[in-house]
């Protein structure tokens, strides 16, 4: 195996370890991959009756986003932290919030996808995906 035969095994590997979604015509189904053992363990199902905006961020999009929200970022965060952790403990059956960090530089690879809806705010990284396709699942929802 040559480096570069390497390198593209490990950004495989990377890009399988985050979060994936399936978008059907009227919801979308988040895996946040936080259990390799169970990877359906925490799915996700949010309908689209239930979202406002749902939108697709490459990497400097989603600095961008971060950096716009401020002070209110970091309060999600901390929020969907420990809302994913009563989720995880099974406390509650869907958390509001879940705020993934950005790690700085981002892999170039990465895409954001950001759902916002009167009772939820999603900001999650996507490793394989990039999020085109909910979108417009969700903008023809809508019309």
């Amino acid at each position: 195996m040559g480096i570069m035969d390497f390198l593209k095994k490990i950004k495989t590997m990377s890009q399988n370890s985050y979060p994936s979604y399936k978008v059907f015509s009227n919801k979308i189904e988040l895996d946040l991959k936080l259990d390799r053992k169970d990877p359906y363990k925490y799915q996700i199902i949010i309908n689209f009756n239930e979202i406002d905006e749902l939108e697709a961020f490459d990497s400097k999009g989603a600095i961008n986003v971060t950096t716009k929200m401020g002070f209110s970022y970091t309060k999600l965060k901390i929020k969907g932290s420990n809302q994913l952790a009563k989720f995880m403990k099974s406390k509650i059956k869907r958390p509001e919030v879940v705020v993934f960090a950005i790690t700085n530089p981002p892999p170039r690879f990465l895409h954001y996808l950001v759902i916002k809806g009167p009772k939820l705010f999603y900001f999650i990284p996507l490793g394989k995906q990039d999020g085109v396709d909910a979108v417009k699942a969700f903008k023809k929802f809508k019309t």
